[in-house]
């Protein structure tokens, strides 16, 4: 019988926490979060990589067509890696995400191939590979551009969401340390130890800093790629209309956020050994 389907155009996940899960495989392998309307006009969730996507699904989303009994921790498959898996294994290691297995040999549809496998929130086992023979190849399937560049939009969208959240945590963090510093000053028992309110706030910047550290190669990356779009001829982007070209004027985020975390630590260092004096 002849073939009638010559591959997968994606997947469901159900899983416990639609959010978790889109924040771990955007940090372990870049995809892209993506929102879409369902057959009925209700909210649904994906994450996007190449031309291909992973639905994701929680107990309470409603849809017309679902598997018969989704279950948490039951998906199983596998992903050719975008560049050599050793590039792959760097990345998840400077991510702090766990390695279950491998590397290790398998063998995938096309022939031997070399996997780690690791495991998303809810436990579902996600296999990374690359083939070993160099005469593999994958089909050369190009992703329309205007999908790239909403790609990008939504990458960037999300990675600012984020740093937007630890400057107003941070924010927070600061106004609280301040209502602290004066309820200890008035304190006439808890006046003397009014240092460890500094201290606190040098705990607290370095915290936000490295979280903000973190955050930036997902917000530089967004930019680059979209301006990389924009440059390109094919976009046919009018240069009035290109947006991720004018995010590289001005003074730099980090640079800013690097003078500010660099100030506040110096102020309380100086807070602190003045008042332990």
């Amino acid at each position: 019988m002849k073939i009638l389907a010559d591959r997968l155009d994606h997947i469901v996940l159900t899983v416990s926490d639609i959010e978790a899960t889109t924040r771990f495989y955007e940090r372990a392998l870049g995809f892209a979060r993506e929102s879409f309307r369902g057959p009925e006009g209700q909210p649904r969730h994906a994450l996007r990589f190449g031309d291909l996507k992973i639905n994701l699904q929680d107990r309470s989303t409603e849809t017309p067509t679902k598997a018969k009994t989704p279950t948490f921790g039951a998906g199983d498959f596998c992903l050719l890696a975008d560049v050599a898996l050793d590039e792959v294994i760097a990345h998840l290691r400077a991510e702090n995400i766990a390695i279950d297995t491998g590397p290790v040999a398998r063998r995938g549809a096309l022939g031997p191939i070399r996997s780690i496998y690791l495991r998303d929130p809810d436990g579902n086992l996600v296999e990374v590979a690359e083939y070993l023979s160099t005469k593999v190849r994958r089909p050369n399937v190009s992703v329309p551009i205007e999908v790239r560049y909403k790609q990008m939009f939504t990458q960037l969208r999300f990675a600012s969401a984020l740093s937007f959240k630890i400057f107003a945590g941070w924010g927070a963090v600061y106004a609280a340390l301040a209502a602290l510093f004066a309820w200890m000053q008035s304190s006439t028992m808890m006046s003397s130890f009014t240092w460890v309110v500094p201290l606190l706030g040098l705990g607290a910047t370095i915290l936000f800093w490295l979280g903000d550290v973190r955050n930036r190669p997902g917000i530089s990356a967004a930019k680059s790629a979209g301006a990389a779009i924009e440059a390109d001829a094919a976009s046919e982007i009018p240069e009035a209309q290109r947006y991720f070209s004018r995010l590289n004027q001005g003074v730099r985020h980090g640079v800013t956020i690097n003078a500010f975390a660099m100030v506040m630590l110096v102020l309380f260092g100086v807070a602190i050994v003045r008042l332990i004096s």
